[in-house]
């Protein structure tokens, strides 16, 4: 748990952890330069399994994470913020989860938003899906996050802050397997100082950044500007032309094209995965009547009745939702 000047937060964030049904952990807090009350509230827990280290100086919260990944000594590592708050059995379904399955080297969950809004997210579950959500975002939520260490054979890169975490994903997806638990099992703490909020504009950009590198090294393919920003514009619901809507359907069956070169990602979950795009674009598209959305959507080369199924369980349909 990196800190930072938490103290609003701290004291329920830490309880959550220290209160969790599997109890032999080492809870490493990396004091990142604290000149608030945060030091004080964590002393005051008086709980020996709480692991201070202290920079000298502010290192940002990637090379604060890299201190305390060298310093840990378990042999899984889990993550949370210092604002965020985990359920009581996150880690034990956790490490049951990864002891159970030893192929899988990262394991986060499904996560509950609350604050100033609240809405429940649901993840990609299976290795194959998550892939191929990086194509399109970050599937792992990071503080959610459990990493079996003996997988961790690249660390955090501050210079990519605040998408760092998107980017490990990544180059550990090359060796590893991943996974999501369905439970909800972190509480996201959602308020005016987020780093999702305070930091939304560097953070989309870097974002864009890494999944340029990862269009390029999976598909061999060079993602253009105009196909960023309509992949942007769909993933935040804010596509609002019927020629991009065109030119995004185009883009979609580009991606499935480049995947059958390559070969990098399955292409059930590739197919999915554009299919889920595709209907969220078309029906979250304003300006046009219902049943011109419904012709495009059908007469599309991306429509297939498998899709149209798997959209239809009730964990997509809330998930096309929240998306």
């Amino acid at each position: 748990m990196p800190v930072y000047n938490a103290e609003s937060f701290l004291m329920e964030s830490v309880s959550s952890i220290l209160d969790q049904t599997f109890s032999d952990f080492e809870l490493l807090i990396g004091d990142d330069g604290c000149t608030d009350r945060s030091i004080e509230i964590i002393r005051s827990f008086n709980d020996d399994r709480i692991i201070v280290i202290r920079n000298e100086e502010n290192l940002g919260i990637a090379n604060t994470l890299n201190r305390l990944i060298d310093a840990s000594r378990g042999e899984y590592i889990a993550r949370q913020d210092s604002d965020d708050i985990s359920l009581p059995k996150r880690l034990e379904k956790q490490i049951n989860f990864l002891d159970k399955n030893q192929e899988i080297g990262i394991c986060g969950t499904n996560f509950t938003i609350f604050g100033n809004k609240r809405k429940q997210m649901f993840m990609p579950l299976q290795d194959d899906d998550i892939k191929a959500c990086m194509l399109v975002y970050n599937p792992i939520c990071h503080p959610t996050v459990m990493i079996r260490k003996s997988c961790l054979t690249k660390y955090y890169d501050q210079s990519l802050y605040p998408a760092e975490d998107y980017a490990l994903w990544h180059e550990l997806s090359k060796t590893s397997k991943l996974a999501n638990l369905p439970d909800s099992l972190l509480n996201y703490r959602w308020h005016e100082t987020n780093i999702s909020t305070t930091k939304e504009k560097s953070q989309i950009e870097i974002a864009n950044s890494i999944r340029a590198d990862i269009f390029h090294e999976t598909l061999a393919y060079n993602i253009e500007e105009r196909e960023t920003r309509l992949l942007t514009q769909v993933t935040n619901s804010r596509l609002t032309d019927y020629t991009d809507l065109l030119l995004f359907e185009k883009f979609l069956l580009k991606i499935r094209s480049k995947n059958k070169e390559t070969g990098y990602y399955n292409e059930r979950a590739l197919h999915r995965r554009s299919f889920h795009l595709w209907s969220s674009a078309v029906f979250k598209l304003k300006g046009i009547s219902l049943c011109r959305k419904i012709t495009t959507f059908l007469l599309s080369e991306l429509f297939t009745v498998s899709g149209l199924l798997h959209s239809l369980s009730v964990r997509n349909i809330r998930s096309l939702i929240t998306s």
